[in-house]
């Protein structure tokens, strides 16, 4: 059975996908604080990609994530970085602020378990610093999660190609290869999988034609930022929304019977 937990006033502050982020990130980091490992810039640092969130937590969908993150950032309770060793991997780490390390206020001892509030979470005893691994075994930010402890795993190669909450099953391969070459040709070689994921999300929403179009405008104003595809495709679709709705207007409008057509 799993239990998710999260600190109810920070979820009424700031939202429940936030208030389990931020417990997330929090927990990792005082790990990491403990093993004296992931420390940049004068803080301790964890990491996870979007899809390892959201396999980790498998009632949110990427985009919640998205925006959940992106709150907690303007919000100033995290700071996002990249301490990859290759220089290739985008993989985003994060860290909480002062702001965000108040809010769970003073924190008791690791080994006696992280407490929230009087309600304690337990957490594995006496690791060893050299068995603290985030993507191989030993106390893993890829395996068993602290603190989402959890019996259930998306392990099945299976079950993760079939579930739609991950970009890239909407549509057979080719489709999403094709996403790919067109934005290598229109603007750059794809920097990160994060943007990999982004495209065949963008393919899955909006459908390959409009995001060809997308990217063409992108090219032609010189854009290299993603977020500028994602808001041509968000704002046509809600200009398409409202045309959609004025046609309604204006229909029911016409098949009104005009009095003149009585006299």
């Amino acid at each position: 059975m799993e239990i998710h937990s999260f600190r109810v006033d920070i979820a009424t502050e700031y939202g429940i996908a936030e208030a389990i982020l931020l417990g997330y990130f929090y927990h990792w980091i005082k790990v990491h604080e403990q093993n004296e490992t992931n420390f940049y810039d004068g803080k301790y640092w964890t990491f996870d990609t979007v899809r390892g969130l959201v396999e980790k937590m498998p009632y949110f969908t990427r985009s919640t994530v998205h925006r959940a993150i992106k709150k907690l950032e303007e919000n100033k309770l995290i700071i996002t970085g990249n301490f990859n060793k290759l220089s290739y991997d985008k993989t985003t780490w994060y860290t909480l602020t002062d702001d965000g390390m108040l809010l769970f206020g003073p924190c008791p001892k690791m080994r006696q378990g992280l407490s929230q509030n009087g309600t304690t979470i337990p957490i594995y005893k006496e690791e060893k610093k050299e068995t603290l691994s985030q993507n191989g075994t030993g106390l893993s930010q890829n395996g068993t999660t602290i603190p989402i402890q959890s019996t259930y795993s998306l392990d099945d190669d299976d079950k993760r190609k079939k579930d739609e909450r991950f970009p890239g099953n909407k549509y057979p391969k080719e489709v999403y290869e094709q996403a790919f070459s067109i934005y290598a040709k229109f603007l750059r070689p794809i920097p990160s999988m994060g943007i990999q994921e982004s495209i065949m999300a963008c393919v899955d929403d909006y459908g390959l034609d409009k995001f060809e179009a997308a990217v063409k405008k992108a090219a032609k104003n010189n854009a290299r930022s993603f977020s500028y595809i994602e808001a041509v495709l968000s704002n046509k679709r809600k200009d398409g929304e409202k045309n959609g709705k004025n046609k309604k207007v204006n229909t029911t409008k016409t098949s009104q019977p005009q009095v003149s057509q009585y006299i």
